[in-house]
């Protein structure tokens, strides 16, 4: 983010990006679905520092944002990975997908609905993993960087992130299965036009 920047960040979760920038003195808001991450949320916003910045705490159905037109600087989302973990009852839960076509289709509306929010030139970055189905490599990054674009969007950054949390449980979980580790997850950063 720049100087200034009024962020969303959508799929909140546990907060950590809200919590993080209001800390570097960012404004913004966060929404989610899940009470349990609402209610974490405001914990997590009250044991800040008093200086820390003021960040708006939402209901949101990612695919519905209760937001107006071009209101965001930046946007960050870390939403539910296809097959990982279901994190409501709400038939909304990205979470909840069938299958993998339909969470893209459902990832995808949710994109556009950040693209709606975000002001011109706004960065959108989202974080994504792969996944295996049936013991193969599916390149679910390459898929979502395709939905993005085709909701409007320009490609505009890709990182990979290790994930040094986890280490040692995929790497674990690798030599069991005779797999190389997956020990990271890539940013994918969108600009609006």
């Amino acid at each position: 983010m720049r100087p200034g920047d009024h962020f969303l960040e959508v799929c909140a979760g546990w907060w950590t990006f809200s919590a993080t920038a209001a800390m570097w003195g960012y404004t913004g808001d966060g929404c989610d679905i899940w009470d349990v991450s609402l209610g974490f949320g405001r914990r997590q916003m009250a044991a800040l520092p008093y200086e820390a910045a003021s960040i708006g705490n939402h209901y949101g159905d990612a695919r519905d944002l209760p937001f107006e037109n071009d209101s965001y600087d930046f946007l960050y989302c870390n939403p539910p990975f296809f097959q990982l973990e279901r994190y409501s009852e709400s038939e909304k839960d990205l979470g909840a997908s069938p299958t993998i076509d339909v969470w893209l289709e459902k990832s995808g509306d949710m994109m556009a609905e950040m693209a709606r929010v975000a002001r011109p030139g706004a960065l959108i970055a989202t974080v994504m993993a792969d996944y295996r189905d049936d013991g193969n490599m599916v390149p679910l990054s390459a898929r979502w960087m395709m939905e993005g674009m085709k909701r409007g969007l320009i490609l505009h950054d890709v990182v990979v992130a290790r994930l040094l949390s986890q280490q040692v449980r995929m790497w674990r979980q690798a030599y069991e299965q005779k797999r190389t580790a997956k020990t990271h997850e890539y940013i994918i950063v969108f600009k609006k036009p």
